[in-house]
């Protein structure tokens, strides 16, 4: 078993093109790559350093896509941004500080969403679209933001979770990216004393929902 704060990839080293045991090795205050068969650290990246704030963090995952990593840093108080950075040599190739949020990847864009915006970043231009919801969601009194790290785009749709606090329901729905419609919703009923969702996940015309105390819900889409 790994260590949650390592992370196994297969790159070259770059002293001398021989193949080693790389890691990216985080913590709260950076990551970098290391190789442990040479007890050698070949880069490091201080967040603090990349958004110049102490109060710096990083909000989400560290996502590998094609010989890269993304990630989301925020300070909590009007700083943020989104970086691209180089496995082989820890360099920054790209960055925003245009958009922040929640990094998820899918059909080869980054994604992430506010209450009533879906945004892509694509991932070798950083070119950012914003699709705007707001007209489809709030005359149903839906919104995206509670639950933004649960929500899941496959295709032009975009699966999501609207919580209802406490009240023992949820509102599960399929939104269509392209015609900014919304195509699906049905309202879920919450166990007594969990009052969250765990996951969501699409499956062909199946999406399934897991809440927190262990109940899993099926859908099946015609």
């Amino acid at each position: 078993m790994h260590d949650k704060n390592h992370v196994d990839i297969d790159i070259s080293n770059p002293f001398n093109g021989v193949i080693y045991d790389n890691h990216i090795v985080l913590n709260k205050n950076g990551f970098g790559l290391s190789c442990y068969l040479r007890d050698l650290e070949i880069w490091q990246i201080n967040f603090k350093n990349l958004l110049e704030s102490e109060n710096t963090q990083l909000f989400g995952d560290l996502i590998e896509y094609e010989g890269k990593l993304f990630f989301f840093l925020s300070d909590r108080n009007g700083k943020y941004g989104i970086y691209c950075v180089e496995i082989a040599t820890g360099k920054i190739l790209n960055q925003t500080n245009e958009i922040g949020g929640f990094l998820k990847l899918s059909n080869g864009l980054l994604y992430m969403n506010t209450a009533y915006v879906v945004t892509t970043l694509h991932p070798d231009t950083f070119e950012i679209k914003q699709i705007d919801l707001r007209s489809v969601l709030e005359p149903k009194d839906l919104n995206l933001g509670i639950l933004m790290q649960i929500n899941l785009m496959v295709g032009h749709l975009y699966y999501f979770v609207c919580q209802n606090g406490r009240s023992g329901a949820a509102t599960v729905g399929i939104i269509n990216l392209e015609e900014k419609s919304l195509i699906w919703t049905t309202e879920i009923q919450i166990e007594s004393g969990s009052y969250w969702i765990k996951e969501i996940q699409a499956h062909g015309n199946r999406l399934f929902v897991l809440t927190q105390g262990g109940t899993l819900h099926i859908f099946e889409r015609e």
